[in-house]
């Protein structure tokens, strides 16, 4: 549970910044871009987790899981922000949080030898 936590507090770390500048200039309130990652990340980390890292921890798996994650937190973004901006914005955070998410997780995580 302590590493699941870990790796679920890095993914906000990494991606939050991500979707607060692609986001944020559409954001009403300052914490809107934090809570929008938050809760798309809630959705999605712990199905992630469990799947890919428990059940089917191959390259191409876990390529694929974060292809349906994104496309997955994008809708949930375009359809809660659809008034705000065009659709084409949440699905460009959601592509770019999740990218760098999978790369610098992928390096922490050889780094750590795990």
């Amino acid at each position: 549970m302590i590493a699941w936590l870990a790796a679920f507090v890095w993914t906000l770390l990494l991606e939050y910044p991500i979707d607060a500048a692609v986001l944020g200039r559409f954001r009403q309130r300052w914490w809107e871009p934090l809570w929008w990652t938050f809760v798309v990340n809630v959705a999605t980390h712990p199905l992630f987790s469990w799947w890919v890292l428990v059940r089917l921890p191959t390259p191409s798996s876990v390529l694929t899981a974060e292809f349906v994650i994104a496309c997955t937190e994008g809708a949930i973004l375009a359809f809660w922000l659809r008034r705000r901006f065009a659709p084409y914005r949440a699905f460009l955070a959601s592509f770019l949080a999740n990218a760098v998410s999978y790369l610098v997780g992928g390096a922490l995580f050889s780094a750590l030898g795990e």
